[in-house]
């Protein structure tokens, strides 16, 4: 089970209109990503995960097309066909410096079809998390269909990769950004989009994962109370 908030750009492309459709403030992302969590392989995931100090949080990478009315410069999303449009290919970086990565990182078919690809590197340094994911579908069926398109003009989102990671003392926050390696995207009916090393364009979005590690159980600071006491009456035994 899946919770995501669907993006609608209606009102921004209005704006985009009014301000000559190439207004910098129109620069939408046409792939959106979510990094999502859960504590049990198994379970609901979601953008906001609750985790103890030391509990090992699942995570899945998923990607969808923008809705219809994105406007990025001079491009606008007026139509997406079911098998025709959608990604196929990209790269990016995960960072997490309050977590301890594990590397069970795997790409999810069709993801792991293609030339090149990597479920990215663990890194051993600051900054922590997993560099130089590479994903791109395949070149003959049935695994060459762009992904993120649930049918005609609606998006979907689609997995792309799942790994695990060791949650920290303190909350924190996994956030992803555009790699190195170029990617590509169809929209309109077959149009052509290019993501650059970096992604200058603004073309890709990433929803991050809020890790929120809580404070010891009630009945936890009870017992550490008790051994605090238990302490200080020893300590005043052998002062008398």
């Amino acid at each position: 089970m899946r919770f995501k908030l669907k993006k609608s750009y209606a009102a921004a492309a209005l704006l985009a209109g009014a301000m000559g459709g190439r207004a910098n403030g129109a620069a939408m992302p046409f792939v959106d990503f979510s990094i999502l969590g859960s504590t049990s392989q198994g379970g609901t995931y979601t953008s906001s995960v609750s985790a103890t100090s030391g509990q090992t949080v699942y995570y899945e990478i998923e990607v969808e097309m923008a809705a219809l009315g994105a406007v990025n410069g001079t491009h606008t999303i007026t139509s997406l066909v079911a098998g025709t449009d959608g990604v196929k290919s990209f790269s990016y970086n995960l960072s997490d410096n309050g977590v301890t990565w594990n590397t069970n990182n795997t790409l999810i078919s069709p993801w792991n079809v293609g030339t090149g690809n990597t479920p990215g590197t663990v890194n051993s340094m600051a900054p922590y998390g997993i560099s130089g994911v590479i994903g791109s579908i395949g070149t003959s069926p049935p695994n060459d269909v762009p992904q993120g398109v649930a049918s005609n003009n609606t998006p979907g989102f689609v997995m792309v990769e799942t790994g695990s990671f060791v949650a920290g003392a303190s909350s924190s926050s996994v956030t992803g950004a555009y790699g190195s390696t170029v990617g590509g995207f169809l929209y309109n009916d077959g149009s052509i989009l290019a993501i650059t090393s970096g992604d200058s364009s603004g073309y890709s979005s990433f929803a991050p994962l809020s890790v929120n590690v809580s404070a010891p159980e009630p009945a936890s600071l009870g017992l550490l109370t008790i051994a605090a006491a238990g302490l200080l009456v020893r300590r005043r035994r052998r002062t008398a």
